[in-house]
């Protein structure tokens, strides 16, 4: 069993049957993948809510969701950016970045005739590359 402090008053306790080097780190990836789960089924794309049972067609659909995901949640960093999502008085977002970005694509989308500009602009978050330490980076 291990014990750590994330926040002054968060406690998190670790048991396992394993014996992990660093549980902590390992416990962060296993909860950055539950997270991504949640955000492509009730937080965001309705996952669960499909009817498919070839393993191809549910793979294509991973794929596709996980770009939705990634742009979602690029959207969400550069809304952040331009407008700050607001903190609750308990000191949390009111929104995740995800959450952000899904609901400002969501908003395109909608009303996308009159949007276009703004489009356009979401867009290149997938298709610019970026100067990386030396590297370029492209999400696409």
């Amino acid at each position: 069993m291990k014990t750590s402090r994330f926040d002054k008053d968060e406690l998190v306790t670790l048991i396992s049957n394993w014996k992990f080097p660093s549980p902590f780190k390992t416990y962060q990836k296993r909860w950055e993948i539950e997270t991504f789960f949640g955000c492509l089924k009730k937080r965001g794309f309705c996952f669960e809510d499909t009817h498919l049972t070839h393993i191809a067609r549910i793979e294509k659909l991973i794929c596709v969701l996980t770009i939705a995901f990634c742009w979602s949640y690029l959207v969400g960093e550069k809304k952040d950016a331009e407008a700050p999502i607001a903190t609750k008085s308990h000191g949390r977002k009111a929104k995740s970045v995800f959450r952000y970005g899904f609901d400002e694509l969501r908003r395109i989308f909608f009303g996308l005739r009159k949007k276009t500009k703004v489009f356009l602009k979401r867009l290149k978050l997938l298709t610019v590359n970026e100067q990386l330490g030396g590297c370029k980076k492209n999400v696409l």
